[in-house]
């Protein structure tokens, strides 16, 4: 056994995408949950925004103190930004295994970080996305760009 074939027996090459057989990491499954949870969620806040645009007169004969200008706008972020982001998760539950992927998703567990409420979801769910095996799973190298020898590489100089 030469030299370059110890070294492939102690550090196995990882295929680009993890292995086609492997199993999915259990951290995967909670995900896609998560992911329908925030789609229903974000659809909600967007069918609220076309609502409060649809009736308008309706909303502001019960909020007296809401000029019809600030109603508007509310509507309007509330249905954008609701649209947008159920869009986002539910596109993530149709993206192929790949590292672009996992950097898409650990961005929308970091959105659902953003409320307190959803922190007994969201900080296990990123702790288990951010752990090497889930990381490999998806292609992608979990030491990041380290050297060899596990240490950062050298800072250019200008």
């Amino acid at each position: 056994m030469s030299h370059s074939d110890n070294n492939i027996a102690s550090n196995p090459p990882v295929s680009s995408n993890g292995g086609i057989n492997d199993p999915a990491p259990a951290v995967t499954r909670w995900y896609k949950f998560y992911a329908i949870f925030m789609v229903v969620v974000y659809a909600a806040l967007a069918y609220l925004g076309y609502y409060f645009l649809q009736n308008a007169e309706v909303v502001l004969a019960q909020m007296k103190d809401l000029a019809p200008e600030d109603l508007k706008i509310r509507a309007i972020i509330l249905l954008a930004a609701g649209a947008a982001l159920a869009i986002s998760f539910l596109a993530s539950l149709f993206q192929p295994r790949t590292s672009g992927a996992w950097i898409f998703k650990v961005i929308l567990i970091g959105i659902g970080l953003g409320n307190c409420c959803l922190w007994i979801i969201t900080i296990p769910l990123m702790v288990g996305w951010l752990k090497p095996e889930t990381q490999r799973w998806f292609g992608r190298n979990p030491g990041g760009s380290q050297g060899q020898n596990g240490s950062p590489p050298p800072i250019p100089t200008a």
